[in-house]
């Protein structure tokens, strides 16, 4: 499975720091593995789950009082991923055609593995509030 990717960046004013590139994708935590995902019908919906899935990636938090830069880390585990589709159909130059529709998905982080790594010069005593300002974001 290749893996949803996206970049985020964002000011978190509870710890005063930029966080700034950090790449997030969701990928396989092992390999795919066929037996990971489930295909189910149900009328005119399509339900697909994925499980063995994790979420993380990297980028840099800057703290704003001194300037400093650290490169962190993101990683967790993701609960099954579920995407919700309908089908349907729709016409084009007098031709019916199939149509599928995306109705919802769920992507939801697993509670307690949500890990943050920091590496640079950040001060030790500012590394703990860092780790909780960004999990913080990331599960609100």
């Amino acid at each position: 499975m290749s893996g949803l990717s996206q970049t985020k960046s964002t000011y978190l004013t509870e710890i005063n720091a930029q966080v700034s590139g950090l790449s997030l994708n969701v990928k396989s935590r092992d390999g795919y593995r066929p037996e990971d995902a489930d295909l189910f019908l149900d009328g005119e919906n399509i339900i697909i789950s994925v499980g063995g899935l994790g979420y993380g990636g990297q980028g840099y938090i800057t703290d704003m009082e001194t300037n400093v830069k650290e490169r962190i880390t993101v990683s967790s585990e993701l609960e099954p991923l579920q995407i919700v589709m309908k089908l349907g159909t729709t016409e084009s130059n007098g031709l019916i055609l199939p149509k599928l529709d995306v109705v919802s998905t769920k992507i939801n982080i697993v509670p307690g593995t949500l890990m943050i790594d920091a590496k640079g010069d950040l001060p030790l005593y500012k590394t703990q509030p860092f780790e909780d300002g960004i999990k913080n974001w990331m599960t609100s």
